[in-house]
C-alpha cells in the first residue's frame, strides 16, 4: 500500500475549492434596524428574504424609504450569484407585527403576516382595507399575500375580527397549495373560514389553495395559552410544532403538560395532521418548567425537517435547568422523532444561556441534519469548541450524525466583537450548496467574507457550495471506498483498479488543508495534524470524480 503523508503548509494549505466553500455573504446597508423573518429559494437558485425593517436601507441599488413610526417589511429577491434583483416595501398605517414567507412548486411568492391599523400597502398601487370601526391598534389582522416571481402583486386576503389578536408564525407547501399556521384569540372569519372564538391565544393550521381560497382549518382545543411556531410536510402530512402551557389537542388528539398539576410552566407540543388536516399523532418534550413567555423563547420549537425516509427533526430551545423568568436562561436542542408513531429517537441539548437556540434544520446528502442557530457566551459541543464571546452573540452551523445526534462539525459565525445568529437554512433537493441567513450588527465575517452596515441590526443571506455528493462537473460519478469514517489518526482509501488523479481534502469553510496526486489504487492518509471536525474527501481522475464526507475525531 502506497503511503501518502499529509504535510499541511501554511503557504500552500488554504487554497479554497471552488465546488466547496462560502460563495458569496451580501446583506443590505440599513440605516435603522431590522429583523430577519424568513427566507425561500427558488429553482433557479434565486433567493427570496423577508424581514421587518425601520428606517431606510439600500439593497444593492435599490433603495426602501421607511413610512410612518412603526416597522414595515421588505420582501427582497437574489440570483444565484447574491446579486438583488428587487427589493419590495409592505407597510401598514400602523406597523407589520409577524411575517413568514414561501414558494409554490412554480415560484410565487406567498407571504402570510399581521399587522395593526386600517389600511396595509402590498404595493405602491395595491392595498387593503380594514374596518375602521375596530381599534387600530388593539387587534392584529391577518393577512395573505400573493406575488409572482419578479416581485409583482397578484392578490392579497384578509382577516380580523372585533377582539382578535393573532400572531402569524409558520408556513409550509405542498405542491401549489398552501399551508399556514399560528395562533390567535377572540375569532375572526379569513380565506372564506371562520376561526373560533377563543378566549386565550389558540394554535390553528390552515389549508388554503392557489387562488386563496381556504380548503379547511384545524383549531386546537386548548385550556391556556398555546403558540403555534414551525410548520413542515412529508408530501401528504403535515407536522406542527410550538408551546403550551396545560393542555393542547386537535380532534381527538390531546397532549397534555405533566408537570401542570405541580405547577409548571411550558412544553413543547408536536403533532401529526393527515391531507385532510385531521391529527393522527401528537407528542410533548421539553426541559424544566419554571416559568411562562409570550416570546419565542424558553421551552419552545423553532424549526421541523423531514428527511424523506420517514423520520423527523425538531430545533428550539428548553429551558436550562437555573433558567427562571428573571435570567430566562435556555438550551438549544434538536430531537428526532419516527414519524409511523411520533416515537421519540433522541434529544441532544447544549450549553444554556440567554437566547441560545436551534433555529433551522436541513438534511444532507447523507440524511445527516444539518442545524443552524445562536449562542452566547461560551459554547462546547463534544470536542468541539466554539468560538467564546461573553459580549456578542455568535451564529453557528453544525452538522449532527443521523443514529446517533453526535455532532460531527461546528462551526461559529462571526469574529470575536461581531454580534450574529443564524436563523434559517436552505439545501435543494441535489443537496450541491446550502443558503443561510439571519442578522448581525455593524459587520460580519464568514469564512473569508465580510460584509459591513450602519444599522444596529441588519439582515444577511450567505450561500455555501458542497459540490456534487457523487460527482463534480459533468465527471461520471466514481466508487471507491473510504474507511475507517469516523478517523482518528488515519484514512485509507481504494479504487476498483489502478489509475491516476488527485485527492483533495476541504475543511466545512471552504479550504482545501491537503491536495496530491496519485497513482495506485490504493492510499493512506496521516491525519494526525488535522483538528476534529468535518471534511470533504475527494477523488478526481480524468474520466471520474466522487466526494464524499468523514469526520475526523
Amino acid at each position: 500500500m502506497k503511503r501518502i503523508l499529509l504535510a499541511i503548509l501554511i503557504t500552500c494549505s488554504l487554497q479554497v475549492e471552488a465546488q466547496q466553500s462560502w460563495q458569496w455573504l451580501k446583506s443590505p446597508h440599513s440605516y435603522g434596524n431590522m429583523n430577519h423573518k424568513g427566507m425561500d429559494v427558488d429553482a433557479n437558485g434565486n433567493v427570496f428574504t423577508i424581514g421587518q425593517q425601520w428606517q431606510s436601507a439600500d439593497y444593492g441599488n435599490i433603495n426602501i424609504q421607511h413610512s410612518g413610526d412603526y416597522f414595515s417589511l421588505y420582501l427582497a429577491k437574489q440570483d444565484a450569484a447574491g446579486s438583488y434583483l428587487f427589493a419590495k416595501k409592505i407597510w401598514a398605517d400602523k406597523g407589520i407585527t409577524s411575517a413568514v414567507i414561501k414558494l409554490d412548486n412554480t415560484g410565487n411568492v406567498f407571504v402570510f403576516g399581521t399587522c395593526y391599523g386600517y389600511t396595509l400597502h402590498l404595493s405602491p398601487t395595491d392595498s387593503l382595507s380594514y374596518s375602521t370601526t375596530l381599534s387600530p391598534t388593539d387587534q392584529t389582522k391577518f393577512f395573505l399575500a400573493k406575488y409572482d416571481n419578479n416581485g409583482n402583486f397578484l392578490w392579497a386576503k384578509k382577516g380580523e375580527g372585533a377582539t382578535m389578536y393573532s400572531n402569524a408564525r409558520a408556513i409550509t407547501n405542498i405542491g401549489p397549495d398552501i399551508y399556514i399556521g399560528g395562533d390567535y384569540n377572540g375569532g375572526a372569519s379569513f380565506l372564506g373560514l371562520t376561526l373560533p372564538v377563543k378566549s386565550a391565544n389558540s394554535s390553528f393550521v390552515l389549508k388554503v389553495d392557489n387562488n386563496g381560497n381556504g380548503a379547511w382549518i384545524n383549531a386546537a382545543t386548548i385550556t391556556a395559552m398555546t403558540f403555534m411556531t414551525a410548520l413542515t410536510n412529508d408530501g401528504t402530512n403535515l407536522y406542527a410544532c410550538g408551546k403550551f402551557q396545560n393542555t393542547i389537542g386537535f380532534n381527538n388528539v390531546m397532549v397534555n403538560n405533566p408537570l401542570a398539576t405541580s405547577g409548571g410552566g411550558e412544553r413543547i407540543f408536536l403533532f401529526k395532521f393527515n391531507a385532510s388536516g385531521t391529527a393522527v399523532w401528537g407528542k410533548e418534550e421539553g426541559g424544566i418548567a419554571n416559568f411562562v413567555t409570550t416570546a419565542d423563547d424558553a421551552n419552545n420549537a423553532n424549526t421541523l425537517a423531514y428527511d424523506g425516509s420517514g423520520y423527523l427533526y425538531m430545533g428550539g430551545s428548553y429551558q436550562d435547568p437555573a433558567g427562571n423568568i428573571s435570567n430566562q436562561l435556555q438550551q438549544p436542542f434538536v430531537s428526532k422523532y419516527d414519524v409511523s408513531n411520533g416515537s421519540k429517537q433522541w434529544t441532544v441539548n447544549y450549553a444554556g444561556n440567554i437566547g441560545n437556540a436551534i433555529n433551522g434544520i436541513v438534511i444532507d446528502s447523507n440524511a445527516n441534519p444539518i442545524c443552524v442557530g445562536e449562542y452566547i457566551g461560551n459554547m462546547t459541543i463534544g470536542s468541539f469548541n466554539l468560538l467564546s464571546d461573553a459580549g456578542s452573540r455568535k451564529g453557528m452551523i453544525l452538522r449532527l450524525d443521523k443514529n446517533t445526534g453526535t455532532c460531527t462539525s461546528a462551526t461559529g459565525i462571526g469574529n470575536a466583537g461581531e454580534k450574529a445568529n443564524v436563523q434559517r437554512i436552505y439545501m435543494p433537493a441535489d443537496k450541491s450548496y446550502y443558503v443561510v441567513s439571519g442578522s448581525y450588527g455593524s459587520m460580519l465575517h464568514i469564512g473569508n467574507l465580510n460584509t459591513t452596515s450602519s444599522g444596529n441590526n441588519t439582515d444577511f443571506v450567505a450561500k455555501y457550495a458542497l459540490g456534487k455528493p457523487t460527482g463534480v462537473g459533468n465527471l461520471a460519478a466514481l466508487s471507491y471506498k473510504l474507511y475507517p469514517v469516523p478517523a482518528t489518526e488515519g484514512l485509507n482509501f481504494e479504487l476498483p483498479g489502478s489509475t491516476q488523479g488527485t485527492i483533495s481534502i476541504v475543511n466545512i469553510l471552504g479550504q482545501t488543508v491537503y491536495r496530491q496526486d496519485f497513482n495506485d489504487a490504493k492510499g493512506h492518509i496521516d491525519l494526525s495534524q488535522l483538528t476534529a471536525g468535518q471534511y470533504y474527501f475527494k477523488i478526481q481522475t480524468q474520466d471520474a470524480a466522487g466526494i464524499r464526507t468523514f469526520t475526523k475525531l
